[in-house]
């Protein structure tokens, strides 16, 4: 995301291309600089919920991690690949990606990169893992496994290697969110019944309920477009 709601939920904070600042837009118009560091031409921002850390991602695949409240800066390795912080900010999920099939996992660390724990395999199945946190930290991602064209597996992939259930999407392309409370998915698709555009889908997503209910809200989006209101 290049921007997001600032951390007293009423401006917001970006990144401006231009020259390479972090910057906050104020209620009234005005930017003020969220630090004096320049990350010129970056390609990709992740940032924390509490919108106090970024992951700046560069062409050469190098990766930045920046602190804005205690201005620390740490270049993570390029072979790290589609981070996304935890709901608290405190952890990353990532997907590691060396270039031995066979060290290739799914990881978790603290936030700042230290303390490494290796949570699933990868091998050759990036494209079929997502890395997606649930709000209150339990799953980390999830894996596709194909049934046939337009169906496929939705299995979760817990942050202490639990056995979670699996639920069922009707198609491909899955992109997904969690709600606030982290009790159901949204999510998106495509598949033959829908001339290949992208669907969403409502499915509950939590503990033993999950997979019980699936709702096709027949609306032709991705949910990326999506937010939730209370």
């Amino acid at each position: 995301r290049a921007m997001q709601f600032g951390p007293d939920g009423k401006s917001l904070v970006g990144y401006d291309p231009t020259n390479g600042k972090f910057l906050r837009y104020n209620p009234d118009g005005t930017t003020t600089a969220m630090t004096d560091a320049a990350f010129p031409n970056a390609r990709d921002i992740v940032w924390a919920p509490d919108s106090n850390k970024v992951i700046v991602t560069f062409p050469d695949n190098t990766n930045v991690y920046y602190n804005f409240k205690t201005k620390k800066q740490i270049t993570f390795p390029s072979h790290w690949k589609e981070f996304e912080f935890s709901s608290d900010s405190n952890k990353l999920a990532f997907k590691n990606m060396q270039l031995d099939r066979e060290n290739r996992w799914v990881t978790v660390t603290n936030d700042d990169g230290s303390a490494g724990r290796t949570i699933a395999p990868i091998g050759d199945n990036s494209d079929n893992i997502s890395i997606m946190w649930s709000p209150d930290s339990r799953v980390v991602g999830n894996y596709r496994e194909s049934i046939d064209f337009d169906r496929q597996y939705l299995i979760f992939i817990g942050q202490n290697q639990e056995n979670l259930p699996s639920t069922i999407i009707e198609g491909r392309g899955f992109d997904g969110k969690y709600t606030p409370d982290g009790s159901n998915l949204l999510y998106s698709v495509y598949s033959s019944f829908t001339d290949l555009k992208p669907n969403l889908w409502f499915v509950t997503a939590s503990g033993d309920q999950t997979g019980l209910l699936r709702v096709n809200l027949e609306l032709n989006t991705w949910v990326d477009k999506c937010a939730f209101a209370t």
